[in-house]
């Protein structure tokens, strides 16, 4: 039995590194539901149709790749996919709390900037110039340096610009 599932998830990855297309990870995120090549599919058919801008379907598959692989060292990958999708999409005020709330959950420092940065983003998109400070001081902290930082620190000096020039709440 041992074996036979290792063929089968061997020929899960074959089968996985031939595939190009949103129906093509589409149906081997269903075959193989449940194994390792399953749970790739699942993520990368997601990021397909993220990259094809079809937002609304990559928000959906990435929403369920959490729910089926909750456990999965994909999951805050999956979780920003989510909110990108949802910025991307113009749904700003649910991938704020998309970033936001991966930001409380993730523990990796780069992805946790990531998530602070682009709620940031959102909220500065929204004309909620508090709320976007407040974001980009997180995305700042989290990170001793780096480039996520530096965006988080353009960010908040566009913004004290700005507020001194016309402030926006």
């Amino acid at each position: 039995l041992h074996k036979r599932r290792a063929e089968s998830v061997e020929r899960g990855f074959f089968l996985l590194s031939s595939a190009q297309t949103v129906d093509d990870f589409r149906v081997l995120a269903a075959d193989l539901r449940g194994t390792e090549p399953g749970e790739q599919a699942a993520f990368l058919l997601a990021r397909r149709l993220y990259e094809d801008e079809q937002y609304a379907d990559a928000n959906v598959a990435f929403s369920e790749f959490l729910a089926e692989y909750s456990d999965s060292d994909l999951v805050a990958a999956a979780r920003l996919g989510s909110a990108y999708a949802l910025e991307a999409d113009g749904r700003l005020d649910e991938a704020q709390d998309v970033f936001a709330a991966t930001a409380d959950l993730v523990s990796d420092a780069a992805k946790t900037s990531e998530a602070w940065l682009g709620a940031g983003r959102c909220a500065e998109l929204r004309g909620l110039d508090k709320q976007a400070v407040h974001f980009y001081e997180n995305a700042v902290a989290a990170l001793a340096s780096g480039a996520l930082r530096d965006q988080a620190v353009i960010a908040l000096k566009r913004l004290q610009v700005a507020h001194h020039a016309s402030p926006r709440d």
